[in-house]
């Protein structure tokens, strides 16, 4: 039977990074056997060792301080790679990129793994170790010169936007996945996970997911979304259905575990099932910060709406980016009216009169539900998709729909043939 540190992804990069790091020691000459290269070596060990010392069924505290001497190992490697540079020794460059590139991923898994193990714990900013430690917004290695800034694309006018409740067949093989990433461009990197849900249940389409839209199965324009967005680190599948799940792994995606059926109800909500795969995928080591929700129905969402969403988010330090539409005026709350019991109406917004003019009502919004990004701590420990403080990415109407029924499906291929038309995405 496996140990409990074997399934931790986190070992398993741990132990891909040594692998790296012999590579780079057999490149370094021989006077350096007893010197830079037993350092790097005991280090770049040290890292997996701890990570397994620390799961050995201890206390809380006990596993983050081994967690913490992961993470100093770690930091130790990584100044042996500069005195290695600095020396000059005939080491390929690509392989001593490939390694920091390494470190910055596991010293991003290990930071995320400590808070997780110790949630209520004020991590110091800065600690001996020389990582950030302070949460979920923690960044990897301080190392301004190895990260080349993306250029942020073209955001929308953000605005504050209204809370709300959560509303056989085989894909081209030029759906490829692409590799993990970070975010950069930012104060930090940082780690989003990209969760698509689909449920084999369905009322309005029969097996809606993998209804045919334009030659393709509604779940295939998602998958593809997805896996072009420079900015999620991870895509995985949530499914309760076999056939959903091998359409989505020929699609690209992750399908790290089998929905359990008590959450594939019609009257399931969103949040459980999120908070699902997160906590499933954190239980074996695997860390983000933050939630990148994408719903199938929507197979119109172009990849930078999801960057787009992302990036505000931490920007802004919002809690959740949601993707909205404007409320035409007649629809605006400072016209729209409820009714009591005894039939009379009142304004929803509370005020006694209605405002006299068009041009007084402010703007409003409704959600779109292309992209839903939220804080991991907002998730997980607020038990919301939405936090307190909630940014709107505006979308045009006639760039969206949402398939609930045949009259969508029908709108969706006709916008669907006029992007084709064009240029595609």
């Amino acid at each position: 039977m496996a140990f409990k540190f074997e399934k931790l992804a986190v070992w398993q990069l741990a132990l891909e990074y040594v692998d790296v790091v012999y590579r780079i020691v057999d490149q370094l000459p021989r006077p350096e056997e007893y010197n830079l290269k037993s350092q790097i070596v005991r280090a770049a060990t040290s890292i997996a060792l701890n990570i397994a010392e620390g799961s050995t069924g201890q206390t809380n505290a006990e596993q983050a301080r081994f967690l913490g001497m992961a993470l100093r190992s770690l930091m130790e490697t990584v100044a042996c790679q500069e005195l290695i540079k600095r020396r000059g020794y005939p080491v390929d460059v690509r392989l001593l990129q490939d390694a920091y590139g390494q470190a910055e991923t596991l010293a991003r898994k290990l930071q995320a793994m400590r808070k997780a193990v110790l949630p209520d714990r004020t991590w110091v900013r800065e600690d001996p170790g020389g990582y950030s430690t302070g949460d979920a917004e923690a960044g990897t290695l301080d190392h301004p010169s190895s990260v080349t800034p993306r250029p942020s694309p073209l955001v929308r006018h953000p605005l504050s936007a209204a809370h709300g409740p959560s509303s056989s067949i085989d894909c081209p093989p030029s759906v490829v996945r692409r590799p993990s990433s970070v975010v950069h461009g930012l104060s930090s990197n940082y780690a989003v996970l990209g969760i698509i849900p689909a449920r084999g249940g369905s009322k309005g389409i029969p097996r809606k997911n993998l209804a045919l839209l334009c030659g393709k199965p509604l779940l295939q324009y998602t998958a593809e979304a997805a896996l072009a967005a420079t900015t999620l680190t991870r895509v995985i599948l949530s499914t309760d259905d076999p056939e959903i799940a091998e359409v989505g792994r020929r699609c690209g995606l992750d399908v790290p575990f089998m929905r359990p059926q008590e959450l594939g109800r019609d009257d399931t909500p969103t949040l459980p099932v999120v908070q699902h795969a997160v906590r499933f995928l954190e239980e074996r080591g695997d860390f983000y910060d933050a939630i990148c929700l994408l719903q199938p129905t929507n197979p119109l969402r172009r990849p930078e709406w999801i960057d787009a969403c992302v990036r505000l988010l931490f920007e802004r330090g919002a809690d959740a980016v949601v993707t909205v539409l404007p409320v035409p005026h007649e629809y605006n709350p400072h016209w729209v009216y409820f009714q009591r019991e005894d039939g009379t109406l009142y304004l929803s917004t509370g005020e006694q009169e209605p405002l006299p003019r068009r041009q007084l009502l402010p703007p409003a919004f409704h959600r779109e539900g292309s992209v839903y990004v939220t804080r991991r701590d907002v998730l997980m420990e607020r038990n919301s998709l939405y936090g307190e403080s909630v940014l709107g990415y505006v979308l045009d109407p006639e760039e969206t729909v949402n398939v609930d029924g045949p009259e969508d499906v029908a709108r969706a291929e006709v916008l669907l043939a006029e992007r084709e038309r064009s240029g595609g995405l």
